[in-house]
């Protein structure tokens, strides 16, 4: 039996030859350098020679995948890190199990806490450059798993208001306005899990020329605060002005101005 990989039935019927692949224990032994990375595929033919001297050829193919070597570094939820918010990492490095990985990171107020293997959390209490580099064990000892990756560690977003669920828009019909009884806050477009907190609020407007107005804290408004927002004239614009606590501690006052749509 012989295995021939870069060539099909008939050119090995033919004589080609192709590349021998040595066949140990009944088994072919296929060995090749890895000079590029990504999906990599292979076909040969398993010449086998039948008791009568003649040969039966057995096309086959197959693929595999070529890693870049050393470690990589991933923000789990985005490409940046954000200051005040746990932000999940994954770590991994070619041939080491995520067992026997660790991890450091400098910069930005960084803190590293492991939750598992391979997996991380960093906080932290800057923003500017994280260094992020990777060991692991190995027979001959902790060993660094190739150059530090830098992460840039920004600022959480400024949060906007949400009513009923859904960021504050530029305009509401008078009933969407009617059913408002709380408000709510977040950073729109912001794909991470960040907790924000209505602290207070006030509410603005006119009904029948006059104006009204109602304050409280929390993100439940009053009944005072309601009936403004229900009974506003339609072409006019209410406020409503808050003041939203962040995930990082920060206190960030905010304005809606909402037109009231028949």
């Amino acid at each position: 039996m012989e295995i021939l990989i870069g060539v099909d039935s008939a050119a090995a019927a033919g004589g080609a030859k192709g590349t021998l692949v040595p066949v140990v224990g009944g088994e072919g032994k296929y060995s090749v350098g890895t000079g590029g990375e990504g999906d990599q595929e292979y076909k040969g033919v398993i010449k086998y020679k039948n008791p009568d001297g003649t040969f039966k050829y057995y096309p086959f193919e197959g693929s595999y995948k070529v890693a870049k070597s050393g470690a990589s570094v991933s923000a789990d939820q985005m490409n940046v890190f954000y200051a005040g918010v746990p932000n999940p990492v994954t770590a991994a490095a070619a041939g080491i199990s995520p067992a026997d990985i660790s991890v450091s990171a400098t910069g930005a107020g960084v803190r590293v806490t492991p939750k598992g293997a391979g997996k991380y959390e960093f906080n932290f209490t800057g923003t500017g450059e994280c260094m992020v580099s990777v060991s692991a064990k190995t027979k001959d000892g902790v060993k660094s798993q190739g150059p530090p990756v830098k992460f840039r560690v920004k600022p959480l977003p400024k949060p906007e208001l949400k009513l009923s669920g859904k960021f504050a828009p530029q305009e509401l019909k008078k009933s969407e306005l009617g059913m408002i009884s709380g408000l709510g806050a977040g950073a729109n477009g912001f794909d991470f899990q960040a907790n924000y907190v209505v602290l207070s609020w006030e509410v603005v407007g006119k009904a029948n020329g006059k104006l009204g107005s109602s304050a409280g804290n929390g993100n439940n408004l009053d009944q005072t605060a309601k009936q403004v927002l229900a009974k506003a004239d339609v072409g006019s614009k209410v406020y409503i002005d808050a003041k939203i606590k962040g995930p990082d501690g920060k206190i960030t006052s905010v304005t809606s101005a909402i037109k009231v749509n028949r």
